[in-house]
């Protein structure tokens, strides 16, 4: 069956994501959202029943298509492998240290990602790079430690 993926709010997972996507040639509709993403944002784009649509992240708002499954890794499916790596598995594709490390911080930051061993580099690189993608500037970081006192 083909896919057809629904990309959810805006962060480095997402945006990991997407990359892996892409490299693999697959299919996916990402409208930028914020996080909290709302399945209803991409209620127009299940016109197609030739394909199973693969939502990530997406807060169920609405029904979905009979043709829908749901990728998550929050709230009551924490439990779950982190999102990137159920797409992964999904895809038959073996994650890079660099993507476990987004996925580590994506289910439990910093704290998962020193139980892999990551070095401060990496994991100042992987703080950085999830900032970034989630639309956090340098000067909104500087604020907040003036804010903080930090």
């Amino acid at each position: 069956m083909k896919y057809v993926f629904l990309l959810g709010g805006q962060d480095l997972e997402m945006v990991e994501i997407a990359k892996m996507l892409e490299k693999a040639g697959e299919e996916y509709i990402d409208k930028n959202l914020p996080w909290g993403a709302k399945l209803s944002a991409y209620q127009e784009d299940w016109e197609r029943e030739d394909v199973l649509y693969i939502g990530i992240e997406l807060v169920e708002d609405v029904t979905p298509p009979a043709n829908y499954k749901a990728i998550d890794h929050h709230n009551e499916r924490s439990h779950e492998p982190a999102s990137i790596e159920q797409v992964a598995d999904l895809l038959g594709i073996i994650l890079s240290r660099y993507q476990q490390l987004v996925a580590a911080n994506d289910k439990g930051y910093i704290p998962a990602m020193e139980k892999m061993g990551a070095s401060v580099f990496e994991i100042q690189k992987i703080r950085r790079a999830d900032r970034k993608a989630q639309g956090v500037t340098e000067e909104m970081e500087q604020q907040a430690k003036k804010d903080f006192g930090n």
